[in-house]
């Protein structure tokens, strides 16, 4: 059986929240129909998703980590260790979902485990709720 998605947290940046919304609605028709076309619309959901909220978070929170791995400064940075952590958990999803789909793809299989897509389910929970959480009030303040 596969367990529904739950719900995910708001980040009050509407753009994301909408983005997190088509990621929702993709998760769910993976859980109806398991397909590698479905699997497949999950990658490029994320993808377009990953880089947006990438590209907002160094724009309005790590504009300092950004600088400083540029400049090659080093030394502890809570925002950069947040934002490395970040955006290497969305490299795991991406990646999770990519090797599926060759694996799927190489033994010419059209369908998932109902296991897979129940891991793929939990990860965006927690991916979602633990890190996006973390950024939310701190983003919607800097893009008044």
């Amino acid at each position: 059986m596969i367990e529904p998605l739950s719900d995910i947290v708001k980040v009050n940046v509407q753009s994301l929240d909408d983005e997190h919304e088509l990621c929702a609605l993709a998760l769910a028709n993976l859980a109806s129909v398991r397909t590698v076309d479905s699997l497949k619309q999950v990658f490029h959901i994320y993808l377009k998703h990953f880089t947006h909220e990438e590209e907002l978070l160094d724009e309005h929170l790590y504009q300092a980590v950004v600088h400083a791995s540029s400049s090659k400064q080093s030394g502890f940075s809570a925002d950069g260790n947040a934002r490395t952590s970040h955006f290497s958990d969305h490299a795991r999803l991406l990646r999770d979902l990519k090797e599926e789909i060759l694996r799927l793809e190489g033994a010419d299989e059209s369908v998932t485990s109902k296991d897979f897509v129940n891991q793929v389910l939990r990860d965006f929970e927690g991916h979602a709720n633990r890190y996006d959480d973390a950024y939310a009030d701190r983003l919607s303040r800097a893009m008044d």
